[in-house]
Order: C-alpha cells, then sequence, then structure tokens
C-alpha cells in the first residue's frame, strides 16, 4: 500500500551554490525495528518547491527520488543539478539570491 508519509529527519540543507541546492532526507518507515530494515518496502522522497521569495508556486515541479534501504533510508536530491526516477532533464536551476521553501 502506497502512503505519503512525513520525513522521519530532514530535509536537511547540504552543499548550495548560487544554483543549486543538495537535500537530504531519511524516511520513516514504521515497520523497521531499529537496524531490522523492513527488505521488501520501498521508499520514494518526494520534493518540491513550493515557495520562491516568499510568492506560493502555482504549479509546483514535483521530483521523485530513491530513499536506499541500505541507507537507512536516506536519499539526497540537488536541486538545480539532479535528474529524477522518470525524469529526462534536470530539475530547474535556482536563482541566486533567492529564498525557497520546499516539501
Amino acid at each position: 500500500m502506497s502512503s505519503l508519509r512525513p520525513p522521519g529527519l530532514g530535509p536537511i540543507v547540504g552543499h548550495t551554490s548560487a544554483t543549486s541546492a543538495t537535500i537530504w532526507i531519511r524516511a520513516h518507515e514504521p515497520e523497521d525495528a531499529g537496524s531490522n530494515i523492513h527488505r521488501h518496502r520501498r521508499t520514494v522522497g518526494v520534493l518540491a518547491i513550493v515557495e520562491e521569495n516568499g510568492v506560493p508556486v502555482t504549479k509546483p515541479k514535483v521530483h521523485y527520488f530513491r530513499m536506499h534501504r541500505e541507507y537507512d533510508r536516506t536519499g539526497i536530491f540537488t536541486l538545480g543539478k539532479h535528474v529524477g526516477l522518470g525524469e529526462t532533464e534536470k530539475s530547474k536551476a535556482l536563482k541566486p539570491d533567492t529564498d525557497y521553501e520546499i516539501r
């Protein structure tokens, strides 16, 4: 059964440049028990920019990316560089001196 849950940890902003930012997220999987990771569950991250400089984005582009079971269901996505699952082009480059809100 598919469901959308809040992250277990993050999002955390990693490396940034004038036109990109790396976002790190750890998923929360209720059926995992400590180091015993539920092996039949796949986890996909979902990320979108929802605001630019406090102005809501009218049609946010949603990006999907893998959250690796073998790395405790963590995943990264680099806005401005990364190509997500099922996408053929990179995410849109970020604008310098712009505040973004992601979800």
